[in-house]
């Protein structure tokens, strides 16, 4: 689950044991990076953005559905080893709330796919005790331009996860069921795991476990994950079976990642190991011991290696799963101040790239095993990697967009505004948009790569905040995060039309999180 509720469980854990963990350098032999920096040239000075016409302001032109029917939940009774359950006390399971179908009007060329998303309309929650129930939503186009928010499941707790499948025709959400009856859902509970298909409004619980479940990959089939539970790594299937066991450990699963190619999952252990399983073998290879607990994992496309820090004061390592041999890219500075982004790597996956401090972006070769220091400023946005592998694109000071090219090694600066946000790629490699807000003016520019032309999608009004774009597969729509005036929301621009309107306003209560699309016609599971 989140890592809130990990943090809470491991910190109950440490206040009765009376101690704190340690943060201590790993134990491996390894190797040490090289740095090489460029050239130091004064940053740039901003320039303001050229004055557009601005379009209409946008208006909220969705409303949310109630479902016209909530079947009642068939879940059997709830049970927990620590404490007997009062049933009248129990808080239902989550519950499957089918609306209307809707069927789009034919032809509907434009749109291909639908963005779904989780929220809770209640205000944030002040402490970590109860969790509000959060609902999950599907923004479904009704034509090209207008989309209704459907409430597909409801009552899901313990901010849950929301866990797509790699042929996106599923989703296995991660919630918390009041196991104790105390009224209250948190690190005490038991979570649950249901799967949800869209596309037949199938709804079950697909794993009855007995404790918390942290953290579960899908297996790239689309029909298999594998999921830690307390201290044991079990395998799961969809039609269900019961859980196959996998392996059993001394101590708590904090995090586990899968690699691309399912043979190998990484496990992260109370208070600091690192595990290698083997899908192929059924066996378990130690990495490295005295690390630290909540490992950020991310394996690299190749599935040949898996990069490891802890964002504060750790740094950062990465391991080569044929040899086991592991290399430190950044040694630890134990500084709360000291930050390291999420590693980020490059669809080859030769080279890695992370910033340092929010200030300084490095890119690690895993040929040369060599670092270099691509830019230094008093602000570098964490990377993007173009679909060829290419080009790595960053802002600086919240002020200009830069492309770092493999052949010519050094950053060139593409475009100049007052960005917010990420960088991100379209699915086809040849666009990259991001935020920006200021000077009254605010939205999101559209980098054409091929053509190097710029497209300006407006709103009028400032808007401080756009940020978590997601691109459609098809490339024709983006969702984003957006706050202004003490409101906030959740977005849809169509790039082709610079049509933009709020899909869901968020004001006041919890922010809408793991927006993702789904394909809108596809074959029952």
């Amino acid at each position: 689950m989140k890592t809130m509720l990990l943090c809470l469980a491991v910190g109950f854990i440490l206040a009765l044991l009376g101690c704190t963990p340690e943060q201590t350098a790993v134990q491996v032999t390894t190797t040490h990076a090289v740095i090489t920096s460029p050239a130091e040239t004064p940053a740039p000075s901003p320039t303001p953005a050229t004055e557009t016409p601005l379009p209409p302001t946008f208006t909220a032109v969705s409303a949310i559905l109630e479902p016209s029917q909530t079947p009642s939940s068939s879940a059997a009774p709830l049970t927990s080893t620590s404490k007997p359950v009062e049933a009248t006390k129990v808080v239902p399971s989550p519950t499957i709330t089918q609306a209307a179908e809707i069927t789009p009007p034919s032809p509907l060329q434009s749109v291909a796919d639908y963005p779904a998303f989780l929220w809770s309309p209640f205000p944030p929650s002040d402490g970590p005790g109860s969790y509000p129930p959060t609902n999950l939503y599907s923004a479904l186009p009704v034509n090209s331009t207008e989309w209704q928010i459907e409430k597909s499941v409801a009552d899901l707790f313990g901010s849950p996860s929301m866990i797509v499948s790699p042929d996106r025709t599923q989703v296995i959400l991660l919630t918390v069921i009041d196991s104790n009856g105390d009224g209250e859902h948190n690190v005490f509970d038991i979570s649950k795991i249901y799967l949800y298909a869209p596309s037949n409004g199938l709804f079950k619980e697909i794993v009855d476990n007995k404790s918390s479940v942290y953290e579960l990959n899908w297996l790239p089939d689309s029909q298999r994950f594998v999921y830690a539970e307390d201290t044991e790594l079990f395998s799961g299937t969809l039609d269900g079976s019961a859980p196959q066991l996998l392996a059993s450990f001394p101590d708590l699963i904090v995090n586990i990642a899968t690699s691309s190619n399912g043979s190998l999952t990484a496990i992260s252990r109370f208070p600091g190991n690192l595990d290698f399983w083997n899908l192929d073998t059924g066996t378990v290879s130690q990495v490295a011991s005295e690390t630290t607990y909540d490992l950020r994992m991310i394996w690299s496309p190749d599935s040949r290696w898996l990069a490891f820090n802890k964002s504060v004061a750790y740094g950062l390592y990465l391991v080569d799963a044929n040899t086991l041999a592991v290399f430190e890219i950044m040694a630890p500075v134990f500084d709360v101040a000291y930050y390291l982004s999420p590693p980020v790597w490059s669809p080859d996956s030769q080279r890695l790239a992370f910033t340092q401090n929010r200030s300084t972006l490095f890119l690690w070769d895993t040929t040369t095993q060599h670092l270099s220091e691509i830019a230094r400023s008093n602000y570098v946005s964490e990377p993007a990697w173009s679909l060829d592998g290419q080009q790595l694109a960053f802002t600086q000071d919240d002020s200009a967009l830069y492309f770092w090219d493999i052949n010519m090694q050094t950053p060139r600066e593409v475009a100049r505004g007052a960005y917010r946000g990420l960088p991100t790629w379209s699915p086809d490699g040849m666009k990259l948009a991001i935020g920006f807000a200021g000077n009254d003016r605010s939205g999101i520019v559209i980098f054409d790569n091929s053509g190097g032309t710029l497209q300006e999608i407006s709103i009028n009004g400032t808007i401080e905040i756009i940020r978590t774009l997601k691109w459609s597969p098809d490339g024709n729509w983006i969702t984003f995060l957006a706050a202004w005036n003490d409101q906030t929301g959740l977005f849809i621009v169509d790039i082709n039309s610079n049509e933009m309107y709020m899909v869901q306003e968020t004001t006041g209560t919890n922010e809408a999180t793991d927006p993702f699309w789904l394909p809108l016609n596809v074959p029952n599971p």
